[in-house]
């Protein structure tokens, strides 16, 4: 008999992914919500984590914290097309666009496409849903067989062994350490557009030369 089940290996590994994509924003996706004249909270989904920009009709809608909200229109109503959405205090996965819109709009499809300049579209980090937005694979299996290890050999039973819960623990932070680093070097280490300056004309290759034997017969000047 194994000493750990197909299932819980399998819940680990999904388990794993969702650990990371939760502590390090990675994955990114779009959604379109459905306009309804004079409506102005929007739920979204379970897995967005938080929010990058909100395009309306193409143009980018400002952040807009409850507070200044409040202080600054001191929640009067307004109907117009929305310039701001207020993403906190409005309630679990809400945002609130402001002036409330005053058109319906259809939820686009193409959001990364021609439906842009059509809807409303929400960008945002999500969560891993283990079948589309995974890690990459030239990490995953490597990655996550550690953090399998970790949770399996910490299950009470015959299986349980402190030691390598704790060496496979110091693993699996390690390589997500080194898989963090990685992230910031992709995507936020400056890049280097140009040359430094040129001290030495020896850094030009020299004319071409002729290997020896191809310089022919020489002879005297005029025969």
């Amino acid at each position: 008999m194994p000493l750990f089940t197909s299932s819980d290996l399998s819940r680990f590994y999904s388990q794993g992914e969702n650990e990371i994509s939760s502590e390090r924003p990675l994955f990114v996706d779009r959604y379109s919500p459905t306009i309804v004249n004079l409506t102005s909270n929007y739920t979204l989904p379970d897995y967005v984590l938080s929010i990058r920009r909100v395009t309306w009709l193409g143009w980018k809608l400002d952040p807009l914290p409850q507070r200044n909200f409040r202080e600054v229109f001191q929640s009067a109503p307004q109907v117009s097309q929305p310039f701001w959405y207020i993403y906190n205090n409005v309630g679990q996965n809400q945002i609130q666009l402001f002036p409330t819109p005053n058109v319906d709009l259809a939820a686009g499809s193409a959001l990364w496409t021609t439906d842009i300049p059509n809807c409303v579209i929400v960008e945002f980090y999500r969560a891993t849903d283990n079948a589309t937005f995974v890690l990459p694979p030239y990490i995953k299996r490597q990655l996550l067989k550690a953090y399998v290890a970790k949770r399996a050999y910490g299950i009470d039973g015959p299986g349980s062994n402190v030691k390598l819960q704790a060496y496979f623990g110091k693993k699996w932070d390690q390589l997500k350490l080194e898989f963090y680093e990685l992230l910031d070097d992709l995507y936020g280490k400056p890049r280097k557009l140009v040359m430094n300056e040129i001290v030495s004309s020896n850094y030009f290759p020299g004319e071409p030369v002729l290997p020896i034997g191809q310089f022919g017969v020489s002879v005297d000047e005029g025969y």
